[in-house]
């Protein structure tokens, strides 16, 4: 795969006549999104539990190939940045990024439909003007066993 590219930045090595939109490559987008966190290399390498000479080779855009998902999931959390957005600044197709984690699907199946139409009209919403408020129904919490209420109850919680 090489060097894998992403947003629009412009060229900066041609003449301003033939400067066209170029993406920004994985290691671009990776070094700015921790200088913008005010982080460095080290505590980005120390805090995602990765080498800094990988850190170092993934920021000057040195990996071959696909970029381990691993490491893509390890950075997600300390940058701050959505996992999906991580797996597409690293030029992975859309069906091959992981949208969702395997309990959030499970529980997803488990409500009803108009619940489900409701969080696709907010997430849409979230993606089309950044904010969004819920006008879905009001979904019962899961269900609390006798024992748990108790137990609850005895620590001073609401049951």
């Amino acid at each position: 795969m090489g060097t894998v590219r992403n947003s629009k930045t412009k060229n900066q090595d041609a003449p301003d006549s033939e400067r066209s939109e170029q993406p920004e490559s994985f290691g671009s987008f990776l070094r700015n999104t921790r200088i913008a966190r005010g982080l460095t290399m080290a505590t980005l390498a120390k805090s995602a539990g990765i080498a800094l000479g990988q850190l170092h080779k993934l920021e000057t855009d040195q990996v071959k190939g696909n970029i381990n998902v691993g490491h893509i999931a390890a950075l997600a959390g300390p940058l701050e940045v959505p996992l999906y957005q991580l797996y597409q600044a690293a030029g992975y197709p859309p069906e091959q990024i992981p949208l969702l984690e395997p309990e959030l699907v499970t529980r997803l199946m488990e409500l009803p439909p108009e619940a489900l139409r409701s969080i696709t009209n907010l997430l849409d919403s979230l993606m089309t003007t950044g904010s969004a408020t819920w006008d879905g129904p009001r979904l019962a919490p899961l269900p609390v066993t006798v024992e748990e209420a108790e137990a609850n109850e005895q620590e001073g919680g609401v049951s």
